[in-house]
């Protein structure tokens, strides 16, 4: 951060995001699930989807997809709060498999289809 001559701090890098109608940075969460190729799923979070995917995929990321080599990104949703993310995530992990892989289907005809 650096401090202007009127006393208010300044985050350069940020001067660009979209903010809300108070001046505050908003910043996207999102939830994801990454299959593997044994057809596993991971759910995780981040502020940066693209960034965490190159992560998981140089074996960088969890534990539990260092060991599945290449991770594929089959579901995303995207939150503007961190606390709705992180409640999202819960609700996701504690998904049976049958209802996650409806999920993943569900996002891929969306995606297929530009619905």
């Amino acid at each position: 951060m650096h401090q202007s001559k009127s006393g208010r701090c300044s985050v350069p890098s940020l001067s660009k995001k979209a903010r809300d109608t108070n001046g505050f940075v908003l910043m996207k969460h999102f939830v994801y699930i990454l299959q593997s190729k044994d057809g596993a799923y991971y759910t995780g979070m981040t502020k940066y989807l693209q960034d965490r995917l190159r992560r998981h995929n140089r074996r960088r990321g969890a534990k539990f997809t260092k060991g599945k080599g290449v991770m594929q990104l089959v579901y995303s949703e995207e939150h503007s709060s961190l606390a709705a993310a992180m409640k999202r995530e819960k609700q996701i992990k504690d998904y049976s498999r049958k209802k996650k892989s409806a999920l993943v289907r569900s996002f891929s005809w969306i995606s297929e289809t530009g619905a």
